[in-house]
């Protein structure tokens, strides 16, 4: 009936025990396996999978989980020569075994054992395989000095009670170990064999077997709990589940059981066995609702006489306990196998004694603590786990169908789930193929749908996901309807009634039986127990209740173990009767810059009426200028939903609708709401755009007219004109200026501009409103004074000048100048001379030259005058210049007689 890994016990009972070879072709067994000797390239030993021999591994461990820290150490053995600080990370058991194999090696060799790899953390080393042992720190690699020390290695780590090795590589061999401690809890029940076939001597070796396979599991009221019932001529409970909680007692206990002797009466431990799993209260077994696998060990040699096992075996089995049946000495090999649970070949064990029963302890353990948990289809079952760890589960049914739903809740933490119809206990190293899974961690409620095969049964597995002790429920159901919730209305005050026909799919209803489990407290509703229908008891009122939801369940007549669920949503539909009334309202008032999605007011309406017809909405159906404003259908809140400005709109009167949600017949009401805009000061702004850049640079004449607009720099604000905040006024800064401006920005003079004197103005330019507090712009205000021609030349001459006779014409004699405070064009110059034909002057420069000889003996002194003129005609005084000329000795004395 269970499928779990089961194969590996099997197959390490032959290596440690002798195995009676049985003559039933479909029961497993298996010759003593020899130590190859040498160790070649590609062996193995045990000669079967790794994951068979030491258990796949259900998780890739992070460093920073919980499950990690508790399972793994790091080994300070420095007696191996480890490749970095990750090959010191490993399991208790694998260090234990390590530790000895590096004594064997360097007791042989003199010399350390070199370690390789231990834990490989997903994506961060070199190790292909998805599902290696080494994300669980439970195998090694590890070598010598050379490759030929490999076989020797391999050797010498069987006896050091490695469970698995491998010559892998060339370079490297690898060695493996089973998990350290059992992760799950059990209900596990020993029914100890005490006749005069078994024997004392293996009587009293099964007790120390017994208690090694205690020690493998932790003991305790939540954990693992442990019971034994003894039988011969008669059975009798030594101890109940609950009566020893810890492994120091109950080891204690099994030491106390005494040999009786007498006949094998192997009916009477069955059903002694299967009242305790049927009487939880009494035994100390946990109920089927708290999800923990029951597992009976029957340690016998199957040579039961008196009693019939027939029923009482069928009863034990279907009590929804997992049996292993374990025979020693001369065993019925039919009878065990009549026992124990279905295949035969996971479940029945044959020894010849417990004499080296070591390996099967160990297997059996493991075994054991990986039975998952019996359910009953549709029977919620509560559980618990830490982060990372499991809770295994199994369901059967020969009903089932093609698809079952396997729902999980979160009580507390968050859990993720996998479901299997082809492996035991799926987890989430498995392909997708198949195992299914729901790791969705938002949500509180997860489900699968899965499809089943020819052996309708569902492997599920649990994980706990927080770093808390997760809590969850969980249940499976067969696919009966063809939709996971159903709903329907019913009219308020209808007399009892149908409501809705729930059918099963592709059957014949009457093939089940219906009932309302959930939802129906007050008993309004009733299901025909064989057709489905449900119908009212009496008319529904929905001003006292306007909505039920029902949990109907459904199971097959001839085996209930096909049970569906479905949910049934049924809403009381009353009759409008009263319209929204809203309450008064007032006048409020917002400021113009309320924010968008600022909240403005509230407005409330009532209806008298009871569900929908009572659910009020909230619209605005009039006076939303702009739509500038919004409100929330279902709360009644006002908000401002565009810009606001008091300038252009001072109130808006909004005409406000509240109308219920009745299915036919909707009611309103309608109320106005009054919304003042309150002014608020807002800062006036520059329209001239040199002035809204912050400057402004005019080019003005000298001689521009005073009293006379010059500029306009213009300023407006965002406020009313008719208000103080929108009310400007212009001022210069500084104010001792020869500019003035007035209210409408016009720019004039108050007295004549002089060029010469200052040719350019510089002030700040401020516009404030009369608000209070008062608001201002400003801008750079620059006037640059052009020139006109408005001064004289002023002559520069000397008063006289000495010229010797003998100067050559064209040589300079004299240079006068003038000045024009003018500039540009208007302070040009041109000289011209009168007077004397003599001398000539460059009208451009002042240079006055000789234009003719001159001679002293003819005239000693010439007189010129000498004009500057501007281009426009604007002339100086002329000025006078006297060239005195002067006597050169140039004539030779000549004799008169």
């Amino acid at each position: 009936m269970w499928r779990s890994n089961l194969l590996q016990l099997c197959l390490l009972i032959a290596l440690s025990c002798e195995v009676l070879i049985s003559s039933q072709q479909d029961l497993q067994v298996f010759q003593q396996e020899p130590v190859p000797d040498p160790f070649r390239l590609g062996d193995r030993y045990p000669d079967r999978d790794e994951s068979v021999e030491v258990r796949p591994i259900k998780l890739r461990l992070k460093r920073t989980s919980r499950r990690f820290s508790e399972t793994i150490i790091r080994n300070s053995n420095n007696d191996l020569d480890y490749a970095n600080d990750d090959a010191r990370l490993m399991t208790s058991r694998l260090k234990s075994r390590l530790d000895i194999l590096g004594e064997l090696y360097e007791d042989r060799y003199r010399r350390e054992l070199r370690v390789l790899l231990t834990y490989a953390e997903e994506g961060k080393t070199d190790v292909a395989d998805p599902n290696s042992l080494h994300y669980e720190a439970r195998t090694a690699r590890i070598r010598g000095r050379n490759r030929n020390e490999i076989p020797v290695i391999l050797r010498l780590a069987v006896q050091a009670g490695f469970d698995w090795v491998s010559y892998e590589d060339n370079d490297y061999c690898r060695v493996s170990v089973i998990p350290d401690v059992c992760q799950t809890n059990l209900d596990l029940l020993f029914l100890l064999d005490q006749s005069g076939s078994v024997g004392r001597r293996n009587h009293d070796l099964a007790l120390e077997f017994m208690e090694a396979v205690v020690n493998f599991f932790e003991i305790g009221s939540d954990l693992t709990r442990v019971g034994v019932f003894t039988f011969s001529s008669g059975a009798r409970e030594d101890f109940d589940l609950d009566r020893y909680l810890s492994n120091r007692r109950v080891t204690r206990a099994i030491d106390n059981i005494g040999y009786r002797g007498g006949w094998t009466h192997t009916a009477l431990a069955l059903d002694l066995a299967t009242n305790a799993f049927n009487n939880p209260s009494r035994s100390g077994v946990r109920p089927v609702s708290a999800g923990v696998p029951r597992v009976v060990v029957l340690i016998t040699d199957g040579r039961s006489n008196t009693y019939s096992i027939t029923q009482p075996a069928r009863n034990l089995l279907a009590s929804g306990v997992t049996v292993y049946s374990v025979g020693v000495g001369r065993v019925d090999v039919d009878e065990l196998r009549f026992i124990a649970s279905n295949p035969d070949s996971e479940h029945v064990f044959l020894l010849r004694s417990f004499t080296d029963a070591a390996s099967f302890v160990q297997l059996l353990s493991g075994t054991t603590c990986d039975t998952p948990a019996n359910i009953p289809p549709g029977t919620p079952t509560d559980g618990e786990c830490d982060q990372d760890d499991f809770r295994y589960f199994q369901v059967e049914c020969p009903a089932f169908t093609e698809t079952v739903i396997i729902e999980q809740l979160d009580i507390n933490g968050v859990c993720a789930l996998y479901v299997s119809v082809e492996i035991v206990n799926p987890s989430p190293v498995d392909p997708p193929q198949v195992t299914f899974r729901n790791e969705t961690l938002t949500v509180s409620r997860r489900t699968l749908f899965v499809t089943i095969d020819a052996k309708k049964l569902v492997y599920i597995s649990i994980r706990g996901i927080n770093d808390i002790l997760n809590r969850f429920r969980m249940t499976v159901y067969s696919m009966l309807f063809d939709q996971e919730v159903y709903t329907a209305t019913v009219p308020s005050g209808q007399v009892a009634n149908n409501v809705i026909d729930l059918n099963v799919q592709n059957e014949n209803d009457n093939l089940y039986t219906f009932s309302i489990t959930g939802g129906n407290n007050a008993g309004r509703f009733r299901i025909g127990a064989n057709n489905g229908v449900i119908s009212t008891t009496r008319a529904l009122d929905a001003q006292q209740e306007d909505f039920y939801n029902l949990t109907v369940e459904a199971f097959l007549r001839s085996n209930d173990c096909r049970r569906g669920r479905v949910y049934v949503e049924i809403t009381v539909e009353a009759t409008n009767q009263n319209p929204p009334v809203f309450e008064d309202t007032s006048p409020v008032e917002i400021p113009e810059t309320a924010a968008i999605n600022s909240f403005v007011v509230k407005v409330t309406a009532t209806d008298a009426d009871f569900g929908i017809n009572g659910l009020v909405r909230y619209s605005i159906t009039g006076g939303n200028v702009g739509s500038a404003f919004a409100i929330d259908p279902d709360t009644g809140d006002i908000t401002v939903a565009g810009s606001l400005n008091h300038a252009s709109r001072q109130s808006y009167t909004l005409t406000l609708t509240a109308t219920d949600q009745a299915t036919n017949n909707r009611m309103s009401d309608t109320v106005m709401q009054v919304i003042n805009i309150r002014d608020v000061n807002e800062q006036p702004f520059f329209t001239t755009p040199c002035a809204a850049r912050g400057s402004c640079t005019f080019v003005l004449s000298e001689g521009a007219p005073v009293d006379t607009v010059l500029e306009t720099v213009s300023a407006e604000d965002p406020d009313l004109s008719s208000t103080p905040n929108g009310q400007l006024t212009y001022t210069f800064d500084p104010s001792d200026t020869q500019f003035t401006i007035d209210n409408m920005g016009q720019i004039s003079l108050t007295s004549g501009l002089d060029r010469e004197t200052q040719d350019q103005y510089i002030f700040i330019l401020h516009v404030s409103d009369a608000g209070t507090p008062s608001l201002q712009t400003s801008t750079r205000i620059a006037f640059t004074i052009t020139d006109i021609n408005d001064n004289r030349p002023t002559l520069i001459v000397p008063g006289s000048v000495d010229v010797p006779e003998n100067t050559l014409v064209n040589e300079i004699v004299a240079q006068v100048s003038a000045f024009d405070s003018d500039i540009g064009a208007n302070a040009a110059v041109t000289y011209s001379l009168t007077g004397s034909n003599f001398f000539s002057i460059n009208q451009n420069s002042g240079e006055i030259s000789l234009a003719q000889s001159l001679d002293f003996e003819t005239e000693t002194e010439h007189t010129v005058n000498v004009t500057a003129a501007n281009p426009d005609g604007l002339s100086s005084e002329s000025e006078d210049i006297t060239f005195n000329v002067i006597n050169v000795n140039a004539n030779s004395p000549i004799f008169t007689m």
